[in-house]
């Protein structure tokens, strides 16, 4: 069970996400704003390479080695794709030239990431940065201050951590209970193809706002076929995931439900002072 201010400020988060997904050239929209267009369309031009970029980063902050038997396996892909990925990657210099079979990104990659993703943090409006740095500091149960720019530091690590672990396929935090066969379940439905986390942001806010998306805005949004938005469509209504009306689509209230709840349950699971942290992060979001 969440509060009201938990939903509202998870809520104002869905809708700046989703602000982020507009119809420009690839899937980028108008996250990472600053990042050179080929390497930022590549990040975001299927999901597993939007994992692979994840995950790689959440290995050099946590100082972890990744080996490419692991790596395959977290962002679920076939051999060849993964082969594929990794050639691309060295050609964007994303990471580094392989030893011993060892994945680790780049000082430039890095940096750059880092940089892109506090410009795109900016974007975010005052009113959504207040409730969650109101609603961080009251899950806090002992609220550390500290330095704004180590804050700074620990919240996007953070939310590069954060993201990265909802992406991993042993993930033990689930959206949803893995179903038996089929797309009955939601992870596993997000999953599922290069563009439905994203189209689940999409009808997540035209639930919270009443402006429904129909199938030709989804398909400039997403950079997808209409048949393949509507393929997703039909899944996701078939399995009362979405909602169809003669205005458009959007999020049913169960699957939303699900969403904020989740969201608030990995919350929880943060020490102090990374909820601390985020709490400072967000009200220096203020003074833009």
């Amino acid at each position: 069970m969440i509060s009201t201010d938990q939903r509202n400020a998870i809520s104002g988060l869905i809708c700046f996400r989703a602000s982020l997904l507009t119809p420009d050239a690839g899937r980028a929209g108008a996250r990472l704003p600053g990042m050179e267009s080929n390497l930022k369309t590549w990040c975001y031009h299927t999901r597993a390479r939007r994992d692979f970029c994840l995950i790689v980063l959440a290995a050099r902050i946590q100082d972890e080695k990744l080996d490419r038997v692991t790596m395959r396996k977290q962002i679920a892909v076939s051999r060849n794709n993964f082969k594929a990925i990794i050639d691309e990657a060295l050609q964007l210099d994303i990471i580094n030239p392989l030893k011993c079979g060892q994945i680790s990104a780049t000082d430039y990659f890095f940096n750059l990431y880092f940089e892109t993703y506090y410009a795109e943090w900016r974007l975010i409006d005052t009113d959504v940065s207040t409730c969650l740095a109101n609603v961080f500091e009251e899950l806090a149960g002992s609220f550390l201050y500290m330095d704004q720019s180590l804050a700074t530091k620990k919240a996007l690590s953070l939310a590069i951590l954060s993201r990265a672990e909802s992406v991993k396929s042993d993930r033990k935090i689930r959206l949803s209970k893995k179903a038996a066969s089929g797309f009955s379940d939601l992870s596993t439905w997000v999953v599922s193809n290069t563009f439905n986390r994203d189209l689940l942001l999409l009808l997540m806010s035209a639930s919270i706002t009443g402006k429904f998306e129909n199938v030709s805005s989804i398909m400039k949004k997403l950079n997808v076929s209409r048949n393949s938005a509507k393929a997703s469509l039909k899944i996701g209504c078939d399995n009362n995931f979405f909602l169809k009306k003669e205005s458009g689509y959007s999020c049913s209230s169960s699957a939303l439900d699900i969403y904020l709840a989740w969201h608030i349950d990995v919350f929880r699971t943060y020490p102090d002072d990374l909820l601390s942290a985020f709490a400072i992060f967000h009200r220096s979001l203020l003074n833009k």
